[in-house]
């Protein structure tokens, strides 16, 4: 399969052949929320709450998957994607994942860019199955 949009569904296919679909993709600004400070202390802060803005947006019962930034200042986005496959990791009806990403600019190409992002994910490692 190809990374495809089908009925207003994005489907990506992984490195390992595994199929995931998005369920809900969140951008924000990576410093949302802070008003000043050290820029390494503003960093940290950032990186240690991205999981829980993660199951904030998403729920706790899916796995997750930081990806940290680049040495130095932050990106100036920070991406959430909720995915899921129905292909279970063990033993499951479906299995989901959060990925959470930085970036500098937004992407022309999303679906690209998902795909190229979603290619260092370790499915398999860090998704969490669950049952309907």
């Amino acid at each position: 399969m190809t990374n495809e949009l089908e009925r207003g569904r994005l489907r990506l296919a992984l490195p390992s052949g595994r199929e995931v679909s998005l369920r809900q993709l969140h951008v924000e600004l990576s410093t949302l929320g802070v008003l000043e400070g050290r820029f390494e202390f503003i960093r940290q802060q950032v990186i240690e709450f991205a999981p829980r803005r993660a199951m904030g947006l998403f729920g706790a019962d899916i796995g997750l998957c930081l990806m940290p930034p680049p040495p130095g200042e932050l990106p100036t986005y920070l991406f959430f994607a909720d995915l899921v496959s129905f292909e279970p990791v063990h033993d499951g009806a479906f299995s989901s994942l959060a990925v959470c990403w930085f970036v500098d600019t937004l992407p022309a190409d999303l679906v690209a860019h998902l795909a190229e992002t979603l290619r260092a994910v370790d499915w398999d490692a860090l998704a969490v199955d669950g049952d309907f």
